[in-house]
């Protein structure tokens, strides 16, 4: 593997040793890529994935700046 993928590995696994979610209070989980910004909720008792969203799911996506299409994705999983 590359120097960089494994630094992001190292990063993730001292995060998630830290931090775990609940179905009351599941974990965040933010990634963005150069095109686009995914979010979802995670309940880590069950490994399961409570709520999902990206900005391809929003249709003015491509009208918007950056920021106002991250803006969106947030109130969407608020």
């Amino acid at each position: 593997m590359s120097l960089k993928k494994d630094k992001k590995i190292r990063r993730h696994k001292k995060i998630r040793a830290k931090i775990y979610g609940t179905k009351d209070r599941p974990r965040l989980c933010v990634f963005r890529s150069i095109n686009h910004i995914y979010a979802q909720l995670i309940d880590d008792d069950k490994a399961k994935i409570l709520l999902y969203v990206s900005d391809k799911d929003l249709k003015t996506a491509k009208t918007k700046t950056k920021f106002e299409v991250a803006k969106e994705v947030g109130k969407l999983v608020a």
